[in-house]
């Protein structure tokens, strides 16, 4: 082994793709691996994006099984750690968590009625006011939808606070007028 690869290993990287690719080569070749892993081991734990399709796949399940009206907030994570085991995941119970889906997390605590009312109350204030967004408003936007399909955005205090902020301060303080409500 050449000093380099030695440092490497020092370093806790066994494997050499990752000392000669850029990072965003690495970071292809590790979801590719993750999804290789799962797909023939079937095991996801410890590995993020496995592991989030077990979180979608019993997350969706869940939806389904409630579909109307959903379970309600205060047993979404009761009824989850139900639905693994009734999908009979590979994933340890440390590893068993929310959705990581805030669309889905919605959905599961309030059925259809409730994740439309919410995609309904996210989206009609920029809509109404869609002639007068500036960029940064619509960016702010996409940045929190976006965010919603892989993170349970609004399940922290920070993200809570960044959306009820940069929402209200973007989309409803405006006024046709041009003064502020």
């Amino acid at each position: 082994m050449s000093d380099a690869e030695i440092t490497a290993v020092e370093n806790g990287i066994a494997n050499v793709r990752f000392t000669e690719v850029s990072s965003i080569e690495s970071r292809i070749y590790g979801l590719i691996w993750q999804i290789d892993d799962y797909q023939n081991q079937g095991e996801p734990g410890g590995h993020s994006l496995s592991q989030r399709w077990e979180f979608w796949k019993a997350g969706l399940n869940l939806f389904k099984a409630n579909l109307l009206i959903g379970v309600g907030t205060g047993d979404v994570y009761q009824e989850l750690l139900k639905q693994y085991e009734t999908d009979g995941t590979l994933l340890i119970p440390a590893y068993r968590k929310h959705p990581h889906n805030q669309y889905l997390s919605i959905g599961i605590a309030f059925g259809l009625i409730g994740l439309l009312w919410f995609a309904f109350a996210l989206v009609y204030p920029p809509y109404a006011n869609r002639g007068q967004l500036s960029y940064v408003a619509l960016v702010f936007l996409a940045i929190v939808l976006l965010s919603m399909i892989t993170e349970d955005t609004l399940e922290t205090q920070a993200g809570v606070s960044f959306v009820a902020f940069f929402y209200s301060l973007l989309f409803l303080s405006h006024s046709p007028t041009g003064r502020l409500k």
